[in-house]
């Protein structure tokens, strides 16, 4: 008590200091005490004794009162914000650095902090004592005390429940632990209270932070780590959730290496964290016990292989040996090698919780290839585009007019004699011509001959940068502009010109030290007058576009399709001409009396991630208890397969039929089996390789793979019957590839009920429940697992015969069903169609290529209204199903042609100025064959364009042709689009070109690049759809041009042959999140609808003035003339002289931009060329998301939608999708920083 009071006496006669902004404060006065003796040097140095036991009292006494007014009931949320504004943690830190030894100061600081750190939310506290290096000190106190005779327990417990805290926010507190020795301490301390649970709590949280590293984790596991966290797990009862939880994270951490697997598997960990999950079921408990339970099954559970036989498809197609046998070897080979390292580097977008949880249990070695994998892929394309020089140079101009001139009859006799002229001039030089010589006709048509682009400047860059005006060279002058541009315009873009080389390499640093500026100064440039400027010059030009006879024609989407009659007969007799390697027992019902989809809108599947844990623990009872299991093989085509002749031959099925109705009507006779459902999938576009009985109603389903590829399972198409009505069948198709999918995200498999058709609702319909994709226990090459995708379905009828598929079928039959139909009903008066044969697939089927366009006579009888005469129509370019099991884009080409050959006035006005050229089915051999991506030669078609082989892969080498002819005759189409699936996203959107969003650094080969900016036309077909299309996503759309889609279709017409306007349209599998038909699944009426509407498109483009569609937009200031002299007013005024007449909107044409600039009257007025005042929002409400959209925008470029795919390893989508997620692939300077039109707002 004495010295109690003495110390009081001697703090009250301390001299206040002024470092505090309470000073009146008790606790602050105690702090200022503790801060002066540790920060006094003779303390610090060791003084005298009698000092140093005073300072030492004083301490005690001073962290005592700290304590007591701390705890006090007066010492509120304000007092504690007071505390430690007053530097509170580091000084009471402080003091312990000082005397670690000292109990009672110890004692006092440790319970001070516990109480401070209480319940307190605010990670602003653990920082500081992160920063005071408060674990170390904390560890260090642990160590001694632990190593005193009798240690307090007590104490220890404490000392834990802080490192618990604080070190959540340490990233070096895992090896702080390990280098102090408190590992092993934390250890112990858990094997002597495994009862106490509450002692156990926070021991367990510590001991986690351990486990999170790698060292520590096995030193862990060799210490019977394991061991003790399953007796915890199992002595725990209900009540104790929190213990199990956090057992169970450590569990998760240990069981990451090696050792620590088998270390779990000899404990029986897997029946353990069976039980563990079930419990959580019943209790309710998902998310922690589950999710954790499931986590550390899905690393350990025993690996399966799948039950088949041979892991190989039986079925192989003998392919033929290519003419250049020493330069496609060396192709060969550069494939094979990058299909062996590349992995699947798109496929994760969109990753959800669900996504995330599929992606978890992927081995490391796996993200360590992704480096060798894009390695490997840039000297294997270099490879090839050495090889495609070679080859393409033996293609002479004679060549390409004797193999292609026949699909040109629309071209007048007058074009056709110059064009042989000009061709037979000179045949033995043809192979020296250069592109400007064979441009022989000069006609306005042409695209690179548009009128000189008008230049979209922009300044208000931030102040001061000294480098922005001395940027600016000599050949910054408005006529050397002019003249740039057109000596550009003039050019033919090839793909690698020489003068385009000749000109990067001259001005490749002056142009590369100017992008590289410009991308720096616009790192802290506001984008929102970059976003306004852009959406103006955009409206302004939809403002010339008569929308009107498009609003007259528009109708629902879910309108009577009974008018397009699908001849059964037509059909059945097509079908016995196709050439198939499978053998076909049937013809489809669905397909035999075309089907389509209901005509009413679908919702989208409510998606529960509690699904797939559960099918995930399903799958762990089955292994537990496979005596409970049937077992029984219902399907099995290798069986069937193996009793063949002459497998893998082509051949046609003359006695190809449909009996299913006679079935049903039919009584059966026999006595069949009513416990187990039959199934088939031989017949064309099927896919289903073996179904397995595992329960009495679950089945497992194996697909097939590609032809000769032995990879990419995702698209199926069965049959299933003897079913009984209103019991819930369960599907699980065990071998998929892809790390996510749709089923995910809301989408349901279609199904087609014949009994339903009787009754008269022939359609396909969206079906299944508990619908669920998840990483499974099979493992397939590389290490790497299998997926599943699972989900229920109850059938309305019994002994029904039903048609299950991945998504609504198009088959090559179909299709020619659909051609002999168009060219029955099409009106010659109005319409000119033609279909020919491009080639024959490998298997010897046809190759539709179609013509249509306005017929003379129209033209003639509208002469007056226009001055396009024939030969100046503009080209078209479409194709679609190079990737076979993307049937959702045939759709959306049935429903172009459809729209080109009726006879709606929109459809004729399009037609009297555009011939459209139309491959419908790019890889029809995969098609029949049920195959997923690849053609018969097991090689995805899309990445083959930069190289294609006449003998393995012909048709990719005619197409190419058909356009490398349209470029030598001056054709060139002003649109190409190539129409696929994507299976990663929802709704429909576009892929275009542009080179400052290019993976290289300065991308000058493409017709797009000028050195002055770049030519954004190619974006303004997107905007129209986004306004137009009530499906089509702009934020969807993307412009990204990577390496790895060098050999695509969309960068090689872009880059090689030069158009513009080269696009990739992306339509969803699974349906739309935006829009009018949000939480909707997708049908064959949105996109036959969606086809419409791209040709409405592209009618609403030509009315845009050819000369205000080639927009240059310079990237920065830097880069511009005059810049100091440069004013917003110069830059509304450029968007004002594109001399567009607004005319009234219609109603489905939204104008969001118009109406953004329009709002803001009065806060920023600007007078234009012409005298209008022009008013701009530059500080607008949009702007306060900006960081949020750069982020989104960053996620989208990560996540790049095309996925990539290799031939023989991976199923990764393209153009398709399938995208792609590469990620962090193309992060250069000027990807992001640039000013260009990306990302649209609608």
């Amino acid at each position: 008590m004495m010295e109690e009071t003495r110390c009081k006496k001697m703090i009250d006669n301390q001299p206040q200091g002024g470092k505090m902004d309470r000073s009146g404060s008790r606790s602050n006065q105690f702090l200022q005490t503790i801060e002066r003796i540790c920060s006094r040097p003779s303390y610090m140095c060791g003084g005298s004794r009698r000092d140093a036991a005073e300072d030492l009292l004083q301490l005690r006494f001073a962290t005592g009162k700290i304590h007591l007014i701390i705890t006090s009931s007066k010492f509120d949320a304000a007092s504690k914000e007071s505390f430690i504004r007053q530097n509170g943690l580091p000084i009471l830190i402080m003091a312990l650095r000082v005397a670690p030894s000292e109990k009672q100061i110890v004692d006092n600081i440790i319970s001070t902090l516990l109480e401070l750190l209480h319940k307190s939310s605010n990670s602003k506290y653990l920082a500081i004592l992160v920063n005071c290096d408060a674990c170390s000190i904390l560890l260090q106190i642990l160590m001694s005390e632990y190593k005193e005779s009798l240690p307090r327990e007590c104490l220890m417990m404490q000392l834990h429940q802080l490192l618990a805290k604080i070190g959540t926010k340490d990233p070096k507190f895992p090896v702080k632990g390990r280098l102090s020795q408190a590992l092993v301490i934390t250890l112990n301390l858990i094997k002597t209270n495994t009862t106490h649970y509450k002692n156990l709590l926070p021991l367990l949280r510590v001991l986690k932070m351990y486990s999170s590293n790698n060292i520590n984790a096995s030193y862990l596991v060799k210490n019977a780590c394991i061991q003790l966290m399953t007796r915890i797990v199992t002595n725990c009862c209900k009540n104790h959730s929190a213990i199990i939880k956090h057992a169970l994270e450590i569990l998760c951490n240990l069981t990451k290496t090696k050792s620590g697997k088998a270390a779990f598997l000899m404990e029986d960990g897997v029946k353990l964290m069976y039980t563990t999950a079930r419990e959580g079921v019943d209790t309710g408990d998902t998310e922690s016990l589950i999710f954790l339970s499931s986590s550390i099954l899905r690393k350990c559970c025993p690996i399966e292989l799948l039950p088949l036989d041979h892991f190989e498809n039986l079925i192989t197609f003998e392919l033929p040996v290519p003419d250049n046998s020493d330069n496609h070897s060396d192709i060969s080979c550069s494939e094979k090698t990058a299909e062996n390292t590349n992995l699947d580097l798109n496929e994760e977008e969109e990753t959800s919780d669900t996504a995330l949880e599929c992606l978890e249990m992927e081995d490391s070695t796996t993200t360590n290839d992704f480096g060798e994998a894009n390695e490997e892929a840039s000297k294997t394309f270099s490879k090839k585009k050495h090889i495609s020089d070679s080859l393409s140079k033996q293609r002479s101009a004679k060549d390409l007019q004797e193999s292609y001139a026949k699909f040109f009859d629309e071209i007048n006799e007058e074009d056709k004699v110059l064009i042989s002229c000009l061709i037979n001039e000179s045949p033995e030089q043809t192979n020296q011509q250069s592109d400007k010589e064979l441009a022989f006709v000069k006609k306005s048509t042409d695209l690179q001959e548009k009128p000189q682009a008008k230049v979209i400047t922009e300044s208000k860059l931030p102040q001061g940068s000294d480098d922005t005006t001395n940027s600016v060279t000599s050949s910054s002058s408005p006529t050397n502009v002019t003249q740039a541009n057109a000596n550009i315009s003039n050019s033919p873009h090839g793909g690698f010109r020489k003068s385009s080389m000749r000109r990067r390499d001259a001005n490749r640093s002056s142009v590369k030290a100017r992008r590289s500026n410009s991308c720096k100064l616009f790192r802290s440039y506001d984008r929102s007058f970059s976003d306004i400027l852009n959406r103006s010059a955009m409206s302004l030009l939809m403002t010339n576009i008569d929308t009107d006879i498009v609003n007259s024609e528009t109708s629902k989407v879910y309108r009577d399709f009974s008018n397009d009659v699908h001849d059964s007969g037509l059909y059945l007799s097509l079908a016995r001409k196709t050439k198939s390697v499978y053998h076909f027992e049937k013809v489809p019902y669905p397909d035999y009396i075309g089907a389509c989809s209901v005509p009413h809108p679908e919702p989208l599947n409510n998606v529960k991630t509690l699904i797939s844990r559960l099918n995930l623990l399903d799958d762990i009872d089955r292994q537990l208890y496979s005596d409970k299991l049937i077992n029984l093989t219902a399907f099995d085509i290798d069986q069937k397969i193996a009793l063949e002749q002459n497998v893998g031959r082509p051949s046609c099925w003359s006695y190809l039929q449909n009996d299913d109705i006679e079935l049903l009507q039919s009584v059966p006779t026999n006595k069949m089996n009513k416990t187990c459902l039959r199934f088939s999938s031989q017949f064309e576009s099927g896919n289903l390789r073996k179904a397995i009985q595992v329960r009495e109603y679950e089945y497992d389903l194996l697909l097939n793979s590609d032809v000769n590829a032995n990879n990419h399972h995702q698209w199926f198409y069965f049959e299933v019957s003897n079913m009984k009505s209103g019991i819930p069948y369960k599907f699980n198709i065990i071998n998929c590839e892809k790390f996510n999918s749709q089923f995910n995200s809301g989408m349901k498999p279609v199904m087609f009920s014949v009994k339903e058709a009787i009754a008269g609702r022939p359609y396909w319909f969206r079906i299944g429940k508990h619908i669920c994709y998840y990483k499974n226990c099979y493992i397939r090459s590389q290490n790497r697992s299998y997926f599943t995708a699972s989900f229920q379905i109850t059938f309305r009828h019994s002994d029904d015969i039903c048609y299950l598929a991945y998504h609504f079928p198009y088959t090559y039959s179909t299709l020619r069903t659909h051609l002999k139909s168009w060219e029955q009903k099409y009106d010659r008066d109005l319409v000119y169609f033609k279909c020919q044969e491009l080639c024959e697939t490998l298997s010897g089927n046809s190759v539709p290529i179609l013509t249509i366009t306005g017929c003379k006579q129209l033209e003639e009888e509208d002469s007056s209204d226009s001055d396009m005469q024939s030969s100046e129509k503009s080209y078209v370019f479409l194709s679609a199903r190079v990737h076979p099991g993307e049937s959702n884009s045939s759709w959306v080409m049935k429903g172009i042609i459809d729209f080109l050959l009726s006879n709606k006035p929109s459809a004729l006005k399009l037609m009297k100025n555009h011939i459209f050229k139309i491959i419908p089915m790019i890889n029809p051999d995969g098609v029949i064959n049920g195959s997923h991506r690849c053609s018969l030669a097991g090689n995805d078609l899309n990445r083959r364009w930069l190289y294609p082989c006449a003998k393995l892969h012909p048709i990719i080498f005619h197409a190419k042709g058909v356009l490398s002819y349209m470029k030598l005759i001056n054709k060139l189409p002003t649109i190409y689009c190539d129409l696929h699936g994507h299976s990663q996203k929802k709704n429909i959107f576009l892929y275009g070109c542009s080179p400052l969003k290019s993976w290289q650094t300065l991308d000058a080969d493409n017709p797009t690049y000028h050195e002055w900016g770049e030519d954004i036309s190619y974006q303004i077909l997107p905007y129209i759809l986004n306004q137009t299309a009530a499906a089509f996503s702009l934020e969807d759309s993307q412009f990204h041009v990577e390496e790895i889609k060098e050999t695509s279709a969309r960068v090689v017409v872009w880059r090689q042959l030069g158009v513009v306007n080269s696009y990739c349209m992306e339509s969803t599998f699974c349906g739309f999140d935006q829009g009018t038909y949000r939480n909707t699944q997708v049908s064959t009426h949105h996109l036959q609808e969606m086809g419409r509407q791209f040709c409405e498109g592209i009618l609403l483009l030509s009315q845009i003035p050819l000369e205000e569609q080639n927009i240059l937009c310079i990237p920065s200031s830097p880069l511009s003339p005059n810049n100091s002299q440069l004013s917003l007013s110069h830059k509304m005024a450029s968007i004002n002289r594109l001399r567009i007449k607004r005319r009234s909107k219609p109603q489905n044409v939204r104008h969001e931009s118009d109406t953004q600039v329009d709002e803001v009257q009065g806060k920023q007025g600007l007078v234009g060329a012409d005298g209008d005042k022009v008013c701009l929002e530059t500080n607008n409400k949009d702007s306060g998301n900006s960081e949020e959209d750069k982020d989104n925008e960053d996620d989208e470029y990560d996540n790049d939608g095309e996925e990539e795919v290799d031939d023989n390893e991976e199923d990764e989508e393209e153009e398709d999708d399938d995208e792609d997620d590469d990620e962090n692939n193309n992060n250069d300077e000027s990807s992001d920083e640039a000013c260009e039109i990306v990302s649209l707002p609608s």
